[in-house]
């Protein structure tokens, strides 16, 4: 009976011990998250700008035809998007990325079908831009829209865009943390806007062409104030 009892009272020390660090626990944990809920913090939205010369210019290109049935539509459609795409060819040359990105036919009446059909056209051919799209026009194309300047290496550039965001984000936070007599603490969290990067145009040329764009990222940062 004594060799139990002595296994006995083991065990409720055991229990007791236990249940102590258990409880030690919760209430470190507890403090944690109050202390975690109390902490101030400082959100703040960085931009980041690189300039660069553009290297590729895309855009997309329409064609709708019309005809009194389907077939005529669409062999219509077809006989025209034929030209355009000889276009881009014969104006900045067999280099150049042409993708159809669209086609549709729909009927406008009994007697009337209309067909729509869209290419993607990208080059490198930066500087013939204007040209190309007066011969586009020329050769009969409804529309030529989303017209857009890049560059050949987009995630590098979109890389220092970031990068610069962050920066940014960083000096905006130290200027309203000082304003505020706080002192900046460690990086919470940062997000990226998740969208692709955004160009403008800077300076242009007599021709109308850009030499430079603007590439812009931005970021939302969270620091810790102290």
């Amino acid at each position: 009976m004594g060799s139990d009892g002595v296994e006995s009272g083991g065990r409720g020390v055991n229990l007791k011990a236990i249940g102590g660090v258990i409880l030690v626990l919760a209430l470190l944990i507890f403090a944690w998250m109050r202390l975690r809920s109390n902490t101030a913090t400082i959100s703040v939205i960085g931009t980041g700008e690189v300039e660069m010369i553009p290297e590729t210019v895309s855009m997309i290109v329409t064609k709708v035809s019309s005809a009194g049935d389907a077939t005529g539509a669409i062999d219509a459609g077809e006989a025209g998007i034929s030209r355009l795409i000889a276009t881009v060819r014969s104006t900045v040359g067999e280099g150049a990325e042409i993708k159809k990105s669209f086609y549709q036919v729909t009927p406008q009446s009994t007697s009337l079908f209309m067909a729509a059909t869209g290419i993607s056209v990208k080059t490198e051919s930066v500087e013939m831009a204007t040209q190309l799209i007066k011969a586009l026009y020329a050769a009969g194309a409804t529309t030529v829209s989303d017209v857009k300047f890049s560059s050949l290496d987009k995630a590098t550039v979109e890389q220092r865009a970031r990068e610069a965001a962050v920066a940014d984000a960083k000096e905006k936070a130290l200027g309203l943390a000082k304003a505020s007599k706080k002192r900046l603490g460690k990086l919470l969290s940062i997000t990226d806007d998740n969208v692709g990067i955004e160009s403008s145009v800077g300076t242009e040329t007599g021709s109308g062409m850009p030499t430079t764009i603007n590439v812009v990222k931005n970021v939302s940062v969270i620091y810790e104030i102290l």
